[in-house]
Parts: C-alpha cells; structure tokens; sequence
C-alpha cells in the first residue's frame, strides 16, 4: 500500500514551481529539440546511476528485488498492483535464466 494521499499528486502538480524549477525551464526552452533531447538522455542515464548507487548502498538483494526497488525510485507513481504486476514477467523468465536482471548504467 502506497503512503502516499490520493490527492498528494494533485496537490504537488498545483503548487507554484520553486526558482530553480524556473530557471531549469527557461533553460530547456532556449534549446533547440536536438539539445533537449540530449539533455534529457543525459538525465535520465544520471537518474539511472543515481537510483543503482541508492540500491547498492541498500544492501544485498536479488536482481528481482532490485529490479523493483529502481521501478519504486524511478516512477514513484505505479502502485503496489503494478509493481506486483510488472514483478510477474521478470519472475517468470528469472527460474529459467531468460532474465537476469537490468542492464546497470555502463555495462
């Protein structure tokens, strides 16, 4: 079960952005669609680091709990029934070695 209220996203999606949000769109606005595009390649592969360095730090767990503790981290809006969903396909090709886990950043 989520800890989080129902109307947290709307009332997140409402507030006035902070001055660095600000700053951030005037930026993206200022780039033409070929910069943007990279901009945003290079935040979602930071994303990615800084989500696999959070699972490292952890501790141990198996490629399929990992696999969910990145989902959880990087769309905190799924619910328990999607990640218990999503969780189901990997699970099932884990037994028979068709799936060992995600590629970590870099490799």
């Amino acid at each position: 079960m989520s800890s989080a209220s129902e109307g947290s996203s709307l009332d997140f999606a409402l507030r006035p952005p902070d001055p660095g949000q600000l700053a951030l769109d005037e930026r993206v606005r200022a780039m033409s669609p070929a910069e943007r595009a990279e901009f945003a390649y290079r935040l979602r592969r930071q994303a990615l680091v800084l989500v696999n360095q959070a699972a490292d730090a952890a501790g141990t767990m198996t490629e399929l709990d990992r696999a969910i503790f990145v989902l959880r981290r990087l769309y905190p809006e799924f619910t328990e029934a999607q990640l218990a969903q999503i969780r189901a396909d990997p699970a099932s090709r884990q037994a028979p070695g068709t799936w060992q886990g995600f590629a970590r950043p870099g490799s």
